[in-house]
């Protein structure tokens, strides 16, 4: 017993001092349970397949700023999911599609511990973009 308690304690002692040398904490990301939603076409209403999803987060780092990034793509009903990933109380999530104006949001969320899983929903229109001659 006391020798896999000293197992478990050296076990946590050297995950702790990884932390440490690349600069992140625990409370630096928390879990988000999903990122999902629709992207439509702003006119017409008809979904838009193969939009791309983008998330992006600045993670906190001792020597500098590290990004992290999530990236899907919408199926034929315009559809799009993420799934049990990692992000810091702040992101960006952008919305984009060939021949249509980009659209993003930055969210916050409260940062504390007392709820453990997020969900995101989004329903999305892209406008065409305007060709200039």
């Amino acid at each position: 017993m006391a020798r896999q308690f000293g197992r478990a304690a050296l076990t946590a002692l050297l995950f702790a001092v990884l932390m440490m040398l690349v600069g992140c904490t625990e409370g630096d990301v928390s879990p988000v349970r999903l990122i999902a939603g629709s992207i439509y076409d702003a006119t017409t209403g008809v979904p838009i397949e193969g939009a791309k999803v983008k998330v992006e987060a600045k993670v906190e780092d001792r020597v500098k700023g590290k990004v992290k990034g999530y990236e899907c793509v919408t199926d034929a009903r315009g559809c799009f999911k993420l799934e049990n990933i990692a992000l810091p109380s702040t992101f960006k999530i952008e919305f984009s599609a060939e021949g249509y104006e980009p659209a993003s949001s930055e969210i916050h969320r409260d940062p504390s511990p007392a709820k453990s899983e997020w969900e995101y929903w989004f329903g999305v229109d892209l406008k065409q973009e305007t060709l200039v001659k």
